[in-house]
């Protein structure tokens, strides 16, 4: 007999790395409320992005995805002139849905080099972005246990006081090792209150490489998290929305 937790639904919503008109014409297929995190430079673009969303389906919210044109990812290796503006930008405003996508900078390794002097400065900086009036969803990695916990912290990616979201894209995990060690991972999340996961992927994103789940593969992982006491699943991403995955979501629920 399934579980009380394996009939729970989940809450789909979306990541948009790429925003166009052609990203945002896949949102026919959402037929319910959801969230969509839109990145973009600098809220002036957000703002047009989320316009264009709206427009094309308005049962959509949207949310703040703020990229750092030479950084890209947040970390205490970004450009401190970068991460200065994302918070002055918000301190400008108040009670958005803001993502931080806390990586470290694999496609410019030098920048943990090259910016290791602002690294405190830097990590006290997304602490004050935090602190700003919005609701933020944090983009981690996934921590094991307390010392892999206390090792991310200590690297500036993860605040366990904020809503996260294990980026848990298995099209992307070759491993049965590492996609057994995620799954604990997310179990023990799920029972400290922390029940978003990011599922993927259905496009590719920044690497171009990304290999895409199949619709097989997507109804496995909607199982397992609810299943592990999950309520929230972003996927990466709109753009890759199409027809049969937006079968697979509704028949899933």
């Amino acid at each position: 007999m399934p579980s009380r937790s394996t009939n729970r639904s989940l809450q789909f919503d979306f990541f948009e790395e790429f925003p166009s008109r052609e990203a945002f014409s896949r949102a026919k297929h959402i037929r319910v409320p959801t969230l969509v995190y839109i990145a973009a430079p600098e809220l002036t673009t957000y703002y047009r992005h989320a316009a264009s969303l709206k427009a094309a389906n308005r049962k959509l919210r949207t949310a703040y995805w703020p990229l750092l044109p030479r950084s890209y990812w947040i970390s205490p290796f970004s450009f401190p002139d970068e991460l200065k503006r994302i918070h002055d930008e918000l301190s400008s405003v108040t009670g958005l849905d803001v993502l931080l996508d806390l990586e470290l900078p694999i496609r410019r390794p030098g920048l943990i080099f090259q910016n290791a002097h602002h690294f405190f400065s830097n990590r006290r900086l997304i602490r004050e972005i935090l602190k700003l009036s919005h609701r933020f969803l944090l983009a981690e990695y996934p921590a094991i246990g307390p010392i892999s916990q206390k090792v991310l912290q200590g690297l500036g990616i993860s605040y366990p006081e904020h809503e996260s979201c294990v980026m848990y894209y298995s099209s992307m995990i070759q491993s049965a090792r590492i996609r057994h060690w995620m799954q604990k991972s997310i179990r023990i999340r799920a029972r400290n209150g922390q029940k978003t996961v990011g599922l993927g992927c259905l496009s590719k994103g920044i690497l171009g490489t990304e290999p895409i789940i199949t619709c097989e593969g997507l109804t496995e992982d909607i199982r397992f998290l609810r299943d592990a006491g999950c309520t929230r699943a972003v996927l990466f991403q709109l753009n890759g929305l199409d027809q049969k995955y937006a079968e697979t979501l509704r028949n899933a629920n």
